[in-house]
């Protein structure tokens, strides 16, 4: 009996635990700080939309450990890409009263919803098998 490959901590699992660490440092900064702040939705909208995504890129990045997706990676980036095009339009909103562009947080959703729909693929890639990696 083959015994299991180990993961590999260079890649895909750094990537997942790097994204979300940042994730949570950002959501709990973001929390704390709405609860001193005036007016604070925007802050704890910000809080959420982290500590939601944090969780997900640990779980993403040791997918992607596993599984070695490009199509699992890029998907990766594009939601924190998104996301903190988002959390950042409405981090700006609340420090300046202005948005940082025209549609930048609805560009920052849809780019989530994106990445979130590439994992939706990476993974149906995987179970129908059209993955060029044979599995172990």
């Amino acid at each position: 009996m083959d015994s299991p490959r180990p993961i590999e901590t260079t890649g895909g699992l750094g990537l997942g635990l790097a994204l979300g660490g940042a994730s949570g440092v950002i959501s709990i900064l973001t929390a704390a700080a709405s609860s001193h702040a005036y007016g604070s939705q925007l802050l704890i909208t910000i809080s959420q939309m982290t500590m939601l995504h944090a969780g997900a890129f640990v779980a993403l990045g040791l997918a992607l450990a596993i599984s070695h997706s490009r199509l699992l990676g890029f998907a990766i980036l594009i939601i924190f890409a998104g996301l903190g095009l988002f959390c950042g339009d409405l981090a700006f909103r609340w420090f300046s009263g202005t948005r940082l562009f025209p549609m930048a947080a609805p560009t920052g959703g849809f780019m989530m919803i994106v990445g979130w729909l590439f994992v939706f693929l990476a993974g149906l890639v995987r179970v129908l098998g059209f993955s060029r990696r044979p599995r172990a």
